[in-house]
């Protein structure tokens, strides 16, 4: 017995085709939008870094003026560097809004 071949129809092929071209236009249209999300968000962190920097630095020119251990707590909200440590021998605890690096280069 001969072995029968099946030709492909050709409206299925048709068919798959112009979906397959509806989806690449939707993926293209999405892959864009997320590429200018990213974007955006790159923005909006390096804008907020360097917001956070500006805070950071007025931070430490208040604590100068009124005092570290005066500083009302909700002005820490969006300070990016605390530190408190306590003095061994007197007890006192001493608040820095110094971050490290920038200690030892003062040193």
């Amino acid at each position: 017995m001969a072995k029968i071949l099946q030709f492909p129809d050709i409206r299925d092929q048709t068919r798959y085709e112009t979906e397959m071209k509806g989806l690449q236009g939707n993926l293209t249209e999405i892959y864009d939008a997320i590429r200018k999300v990213e974007i955006g968000l790159g923005m909006l962190q390096k804008q907020s870094e360097e917001m956070e920097n500006d805070y950071q630095q007025l931070i430490q020119g208040y604590a100068d003026i009124v005092g570290s251990e005066n500083i009302d707590d909700n002005w820490l909200e969006f300070c990016t560097y605390v530190s408190m440590e306590r003095d061994p021998k007197t007890g006192d605890i001493n608040i820095s809004f110094t971050p490290p690096e920038e200690e030892k280069d003062n040193e």
